[in-house]
């Protein structure tokens, strides 16, 4: 008896031999915060990234300063291949640098791991501490007989320019409220957004009297 080769089935099952690990690429991690490599309290960030073939629902853990973070993190399939996993911020999250761990397996059972890969552009910071003032000032003389055009007021850390606006500034003179709207507020450059210029004051300082002013910086 004579056999022949046979390379296909009867009922059109078949089995895909498959050895090799899924891969990730397009990793980016980004905030919703204005300034999107910083997150605070109520900020969503969000991990994307895309894989080479089809995978199960992913596990993702963050962690933030080595800690692990206290939010549930949530993951998606937008489209495809295409996933996201995401958290938003809350008080209890350490701050720090946001870093990440991604497990995959794809349907053969392969496995592969991936960690952060900082691009120097693609990192998130957790920060729900608000600066503080480390100067304001000083004005000289005090007491003076002119003026005052400026102040300069120091912050602990950078702040960023769109958040700075006059409602975080008040000037009082014999205890009255005097309106500050149209003062202008500059960055002294080179100080990382630390530094500030408080100007355009001299037509509301012009009167005689004891004036205080003052800057919130928790707005």
């Amino acid at each position: 008896n004579t056999t022949s080769n046979i390379n296909s089935t009867t009922d059109g099952s078949s089995v895909t031999f498959d050895k090799n690990d899924p891969t990730l690429s397009n990793r980016s991690i980004t905030s919703s915060n204005v300034d999107s490599d910083f997150a605070k309290q109520g900020d969503i960030i969000t991990l994307s990234f895309t894989s080479n073939e089809t995978i199960f629902t992913p596990g993702v853990t963050f962690l933030s300063n080595g800690a692990p973070i206290v939010s549930s993190v949530n993951i998606t399939n937008p489209s495809g291949n295409n996933w996201e996993a995401s958290f938003t911020v809350g008080a209890s999250d350490p701050e720090g640098d946001v870093t990440f761990t991604i497990d995959i397996e794809d349907q053969a059972g392969n496995t592969n791991t991936y960690t952060t890969v900082s691009s120097g552009q693609d990192d998130v910071t957790i920060d729900n501490t608000g600066p503080s003032i480390v100067s304001l000032g000083p004005v000289s003389p005090d007491p003076r007989n002119s003026s005052v055009s400026s102040i300069v007021v120091e912050f602990n850390e950078g702040i960023q320019t769109s958040s700075f606006t006059t409602s975080a500034l008040s000037l009082t003179r014999n205890a009255s409220p005097v309106d500050i709207s149209s003062a202008s507020i500059t960055v002294v450059g080179g100080t990382g957004n630390k530094e500030w210029t408080i100007g355009n004051l001299s037509s509301v300082t012009s009167a005689e009297g004891s004036y205080v002013f003052t800057v919130d910086a928790s707005q």
